[in-house]
Formats: structure tokens, sequence, C-alpha cells
């Protein structure tokens, strides 16, 4: 039996790969990729200007260098470290997306070995399949961010967190607290994801677990604020994003999603601009700046209640639907998916309560995406991460309605 399952995790892992490489061979855009602030900051550390972004002076586009913590470390360190050794040139950015292939590859295992814990073996091969095949999971390898890698770790976070033994096994705590680490530092809610697994632990009376999992976590983000401290003179935990993200959840603009209805993003209004034209261009210019849009934020939250409730309603529908204001959440594909993916998770939601299954687990995963979405706003980027928390209970409602569906077939056939 465990060498079937070792040949059913390396079967789900190159299914999952090929499928991967042939979509990045066909659509990924290597000759003029879009690699975002992750870019701009990476190019800035090999050129030796630091972890820095370029910022308008006197109306120029980007001609001012200074510090930044405006996004997290861990890929734009990824990115950098390619860069560097490679080139800026196509092959570079060929590599960076076969990366997301096999970090896409290894998510479907991690995600098969985790469903192993909670579910009997056929439903968590239906969850190693349903990863490696689900659309949105195959796009995101071609997009030069953080989406696949972060995905994976996530899922080493819960492999390494959550074995089904109660007895205490400190490397694989140490694992899924170096997974934690990664996560905190790869996107900015990671950080938040990883301080919510360590609440889950407590709940289920892991306590020496979670104790090791957040000295870890401590230890191992404390470089990154030690060395905002020193550049800012202020408590930066992740990212300097924090302010504008905030305020664009929270403005009289706001849709609940990071685009207005014609689907193009909402990152300023006149009336903050005014107010951030006056910031000096110093060390603090990313803290004053996000400064300002959380005054902005909370100002409209506290003379729009009715607003916010609206807003509120808005985001969790997006969250749990279709991110209708953006263009690629609009296609038929990625709807299909969706509809799909979520149809299934339902009915296995409903045999998981049935049956008394432990989904303790991704039941606050949901959760604190939920309130994630709620203090922000709705991205596809977003759903895709829920998804890849909803995919071994959707495999649960495939594999109990396939169960449904046989026993229907045979009992018409005995009749």
């Amino acid at each position: 039996m465990r060498s079937f399952i070792k040949n059913k995790t390396l079967i789900i892992f190159l299914v999952a790969l090929i499928i991967r490489l042939i979509f990045v061979l066909l659509f990924g855009d290597v000759s003029n990729p879009l690699l975002w602030e992750y870019g701009l900051i990476a190019k800035n550390i090999v050129n030796g200007l630091g972890f820095s972004m370029n910022y308008p002076m006197h109306q120029v586009a980007y001609s001012l260098i200074l510090p930044s913590a405006y996004m997290p470390p861990a890929y734009v360190y990824i990115l950098s470290i390619f860069i560097f050794v490679l080139g800026d040139r196509s092959i570079t950015y060929l590599l960076l997306l076969f990366l997301n292939c096999i970090s896409g590859a290894f998510s479907a295992v991690l995600i098969y070995k985790i469903s192993l814990k909670y579910f009997q073996f056929n439903v968590a091969v239906t969850a190693g399949y349903l990863t490696a095949f689900y659309p949105p999971f195959i796009y995101a390898c071609i997009d030069f961010g953080p989406t696949t890698i972060y995905m994976m770790l996530l899922g080493a976070m819960w492999f390494f967190g959550s074995p089904t033994a109660d007895k205490f096994q400190g490397r694989q705590i140490f694992f899924c607290g170096l997974a934690g680490v990664s996560l905190s530092l790869m996107r900015p809610e990671g950080i938040i994801i990883a301080i919510s697994f360590c609440l889950w632990l407590l709940f289920k009376h892991k306590y020496s677990k979670a104790f090791l999992f957040i000295i870890i976590l401590i230890v191992g983000i404390s470089p990154w604020i030690i060395r905002n401290y020193a550049v800012f003179g202020t408590f930066v935990p992740i990212s300097t994003s924090f302010g504008l993200n905030f305020w664009r959840g929270h403005n009289l603009n706001a849709t609940g999603t990071g685009r207005d209805l014609y689907g193009e993003g909402i990152w300023s209004s006149e009336h903050v601009n005014r107010k951030i034209n006056g910031i000096p261009f110093d060390n603090r210019y990313e803290i004053n700046k996000s400064k300002i849009y959380f005054k902005e934020a909370i100002s409209f939250i506290t003379e729009h209640p009715e607003k916010e409730i609206l807003l509120l309603i808005k985001k969790i529908f997006y969250f749990w639907t279709i991110d209708f204001t953006h263009p690629l959440a609009r296609s038929f594909l990625y709807i299909l998916s969706w509809l799909v993916i979520f149809s299934a998770f339902a009915f296995g939601l409903f045999q998981a309560f049935k049956h008394n299954y432990d989904i303790s687990l991704f039941i606050f995963y949901y959760i604190i995406c939920t309130i994630l979405i709620s203090l922000f706003f709705v991205l596809p980027r977003y759903q895709i991460s829920l998804t890849y928390g909803l995919v071994p209970i959707s495999a649960l409602g495939i594999y109990s309605f396939s169960n449904y569906f046989s026993r229907m077939i045979t009992q018409n056939k005995n009749i």
C-alpha cells in the first residue's frame, strides 16, 4: 500500500508538471514579462541600489529611487537572484515560469497528502488530480507573481503542521514554521494566514506545536522587521502597502474589488493625490504615504457607514461568486471552473458535516480569507488562493457524488 501511495504521489506530480510546462511553453510571455513592483525592486537590488523603489519626480516617471518595503522580500529576492545569475533576458523569465510549474506540481502533491490525513484514499487522489487540472491554477503559472509559490508554501505549512498522529514530531513543526515564515515574507496577507494557523493549533490543543511555530515565525521574520526599523525608523512588520490596500477597499469609488465597474484599477483619487504631493521625498516617503491612505479610509468608514456595510456585502458576494469587474475573472473558462469547484465544495461540505469529518483547519482558513477581503478588497488571485483550500472538500463532494451516481445506476440495473 505504501508503495502504491508513493506511485500515486509521483504520478500526480508528473501530470501536474507536464500540463503546466506545456501551458507555459504555449502561452508564457518571456520577451516582455510583467514583473510589477517585484521586478522594479529586484532590478534595483541587482544594480546595487538596495531594496528600493522608483518614484516619479517633476513628472518624470521612475526618476527617484527611495528605500522601500512596498513589497514583501521573499519573491523579490527570488527574482533578483535569477536576474543576477542569468541576466535580464528571456531565458531567465522562462526559467522563472518553470519554477512556477514545479511549485504548482508540488502544490498538487501537497493537497493530495493533506487530504490523506483527513479523508479516505480515493478522495485524496481526487484532490490531487483536481489541483493538477484546475484551469486557474494552471493559468497562474504564466503570471510573474508569487501566487503559485505562495500556494505551495501554504500547502507545506498545512502538511507539516497538521499530522493526524498525536505524537510530537519536532522536525515536522520546524518545517511547518519555515513554511510559515516563507509564506509571511511572500505576500502581505501571509503573516495573517500563518498566525491563524497558529490559532488553529491552539484550538486543537496542540500547545507545544503552537508555541514552537510562533517562535520560529517571530525569529524568521525578525531580520526583515529589524531592517525596516533601521531604514524607516518605525515598526513595519511586512509591507508599507497596507494603507493603500486598505484605502482601495474603503473609499467613495470602491466597488468591493480592486477595480471599478469598467475594469479600471482603483489606485488613487484627486483628493488623496493632493495630500500625497505634499509628502517630502525622503526615507519615510512610503510610510507617510501609507498613513495618508489609511486616514482617508478611516474617514470614509466613519462618515459613510451605510456605504461601508454595502461594500462589505459586495466583497463577500464577489469573493464567493465571481468578480465581474476583473477581465480575467469574466472569462468563460474561469467562471465554469469556479462553478464546478464551488458546487462540488457545497456538496462536499454537506458530506463532511454529515459524516463528522474534522475539517476545522479548512474552516479556519475560509473564515480568515473572508475577513481579509472584508478588510481590503477582492481580486481573482485571492479567490484562487481560497480555492486551494476548497479543493479537499470539493474532492470529497465529487467522490461522494460519483458513489451516489454509481449506486443509482446499479439499483436501476437491478430493477
